[in-house]
């Protein structure tokens, strides 16, 4: 198989800790260890990402990165590295000012929470947290924020539907639109297979939102807190793992046997695992 020029994009996971627990999460089942990734692993990846090729980078996984005290000064590394493109998703909860508008003014370019209601008793039954008023309020402030000092960074606010919420929708739209640059709708995933009673609340029948082979997982690198490159960005049991920055450079792992055999599984279909088939919706 020819060998594949390293990739524009490299996600790499701050932390897997998370203080919500969403209902549709697979973070409710993943098995991996919590913890954070070493700092000077994450900037010895930053800058070396950057030496491949990467231009487009983000520092959220299968957790919350506001949990982690080193994120503006990640961002802000990435910037000065000359990052085209930096972006991050929240669920808001730590999105306060003092938090918050460092990560913005370190040269973060979007900026996604994942909110999911119009009410607290919605919001409190989808993510066992009673916070919906503090998300709330740290999204308007970091709107205005972004509009009083004129920041580029895209603000988003992310809704993702099931028969929970469905009714909330429009609330949801009323209520973020005069603040949001961006307002994303779309159906809950299965969490790569690891959620697959999410269908039973798919709204009007409809499955779960199902990823397309060959994934655009595999068109980015990724890399776990721990320093494992993987193959999928929600794989929470860490079985696609296919390599270790601590012990190879990064262009040596995009290259390597294990992740070009699951890439030649996706394009033909042959031995394709388990957590790619429940993930693309099938089930067989």
């Amino acid at each position: 198989m020819i060998l594949k020029k390293f990739p524009n994009e490299i996600m790499i996971e701050a932390t897997n800790c998370c203080n919500n627990m969403c209902f549709f999460c697979g973070s409710m089942v993943s098995k991996r260890p919590r913890g954070y990734i070493n700092s000077n692993l994450m900037y010895k990846l930053i800058d070396e990402a950057y030496r491949e090729g990467a231009r487009k980078i983000s520092f959220h996984g299968m957790g919350e990165p506001l949990m982690c005290k080193d994120l503006a000064g990640y961002v802000e590394a990435a910037k000065r590295a000359g990052y085209k493109y930096i972006y991050l998703d929240t669920n808001g909860v730590l999105a306060t000012p003092e938090i918050m508008f460092p990560v913005i003014d370190a040269g973060l370019d979007s900026l996604k929470f994942s909110i999911h209601a119009a009410t607290k008793e919605t919001y409190q039954k989808i993510t066992n947290n009673d916070a919906f008023c503090q998300v709330k309020e740290n999204f308007i402030k970091t709107s205005d924020y972004i509009k009083n000092t004129d920041s580029s960074c895209k603000l988003i606010a992310y809704f993702a539907e099931s028969t929970i919420n469905c009714t909330e929708k429009e609330a949801f739209l009323n209520i973020f639109e005069q603040y949001a640059t961006e307002l994303w709708i779309k159906p809950i995933h299965n969490a790569s297979g690891a959620k697959p009673e999410n269908a039973n609340l798919s709204v009007d029948g409809d499955v779960v939102a199902t990823k397309k082979l060959p994934c655009i997982d595999l068109n980015r690198m990724i890399i776990n807190w721990e320093g494992k490159a993987i193959a999928c960005c929600t794989d929470w049991t860490g079985s696609l793992i296919y390599g270790d920055v601590n012990t190879c450079s990064l262009q040596e792992l995009w290259n390597c046997e294990k992740i070009l055999e699951i890439r030649k599984s996706q394009e033909e279909l042959i031995g394709l695992n388990e957590i790619c088939r429940k993930c693309a919706g099938m089930m067989y």
